[in-house]
């Protein structure tokens, strides 16, 4: 199979794990407000963006008919962690500013971790922190991607198979 005949649909794909990590962290906020002793993990947030990618594999792959190679899942993981990067980055601003709150680094560390008064230490590790952060976003992105393109072939070759 020649894999340069079709291209990678980006923006579809994009769309679909934006609108399923939004819906995601929509659906988490109505769990917490309307159930708020309901305990959730703090990985939530990677089980999200892992559920993301598999639905735009999964829609890469009935676009396609095939599996994303190696380089196509790498510009799919880095575009996805840029992108929930400048949502999360806007969702922060525009919540600072709903509020008047100047979106200073000082005030971001107090929103995350809670504390009324944020430890300075914090703020040395925190360029770190962040590094980490796109780090596993970049391979949750990568291999969750792939593993969606692969289970929607797998189902669509079942369902073809059940069709004769």
């Amino acid at each position: 199979m020649n894999l340069t005949a079709s291209k990678m649909p980006l923006p579809k794909m994009l769309l679909v794990f934006l609108g399923t990590l939004i819906a995601g962290n929509v659906l988490l906020f109505l769990i917490q407000t309307f159930l708020p002793n309901v305990p959730m993990p703090g990985s939530i947030g990677i089980v999200f963006a892992m559920i993301a990618s598999m639905s735009a594999g999964g829609s890469a792959a009935t676009t396609l008919g095939r599996t994303l190679p190696a380089k196509e899942k790498l510009v799919f993981a880095v575009a996805a962690t840029l992108a929930s990067l400048v949502l999360t980055v806007a969702l922060f601003w525009g919540l600072f500013a709903w509020h008047g709150v100047p979106f200073t680094m000082s005030n971001v560390i107090m929103a995350v971790t809670g504390d009324a008064a944020p430890d300075a230490e914090i703020a040395t590790f925190l360029p770190w922190i962040a590094l980490f952060a796109v780090v596993i976003s970049l391979l949750v992105c990568y291999f969750g991607v792939g593993f969606g393109a692969k289970n929607q072939l797998r189902a669509l070759e079942r369902k073809a198979a059940k069709d004769k």
